[in-house]
């Protein structure tokens, strides 16, 4: 969860910001008067969800449906059930499987880059986000892979990845004044930013492993030594 400690400032600082001016994709208007938090919370993440199970088209729902269900449960199935069982039971450590076993993972999204090919994308382009998307993917995937190994359960790394599916990667508008669906806590910048650096910083600290040390914080190992598979 301290990984996504910024975007949970931004939806903090959204509320705050609704309070005052009705938030637009890209503009923010003035209240007459001024709201409270729970009729704020309401117009920016109650009504957006009924309006889109009531407006949104079929494949609209579906491709929802798909990028936060359908494809973490198979993804993980494949991925971390069928992958990291058998290659722990050849003998090898938890740590080489954990980075092994996402690679696959990471270069079976190669195949967006071949789609943007198809559409004329420029290869430079299509290399540079491959390239990126394939390093994303393969260090979510090594995380997936060292939280199967720890707890056992499919349902949990599924239940992650539909999370991590369900936020994306970060929204930056906070940082432009104009034209960003995020402009309108512009005036947050510097503490939405102190939060993404903070929270990645106690994200890695997380896996640091001392196991002599007496910080608890510090006997927390990044993968442990045996498999609770076994």
């Amino acid at each position: 969860m301290t990984l996504y400690l910024g975007p949970v400032v931004v939806c903090l600082a959204k509320l705050q910001v609704s309070r005052t001016h009705i938030i637009g994709p890209y503009s923010c208007t003035p209240r007459k008067q001024r709201v409270g938090y729970y009729q704020s919370f309401q117009q920016l993440c109650i009504e957006p969800t009924i309006s889109f199970f009531m407006e949104a088209s079929t494949s609209e729902k579906w491709g929802k449906g798909r990028d936060l269900i359908v494809a973490p449960f198979a993804e993980e199935v494949v991925f971390r059930g069928c992958m990291v069982f058998p290659l722990l039971t050849t003998g090898m450590s938890p740590v080489k499987v954990a980075w092994i076993a996402p690679l696959f993972f990471g270069t079976a999204h190669a195949h967006h880059g071949i789609l943007k090919l198809r559409e004329g994308t420029r290869p430079i382009s299509v290399c540079v986000a491959t390239l990126f998307q394939f390093a994303y993917t393969t260090l979510f995937g090594a995380y997936a892979a060292h939280a199967f190994i720890r707890s056992g359960s499919i349902l949990a790394v599924f239940s992650c990845h539909a999370f991590c599916n369900y936020m994306g990667l970060p929204n930056l508008g906070y940082l432009s004044q104009h034209g960003s669906s995020l402009s309108c806590i512009y005036c947050f910048r510097y503490v939405i930013s102190t939060a993404y650096v903070v929270g990645i910083i106690l994200f890695v600290f997380g896996f640091t492993c001392n196991e002599k040390s007496g910080n608890t914080f510090q006997r927390l190992c990044y993968f442990p030594k045996e498999s609770v598979l076994f």
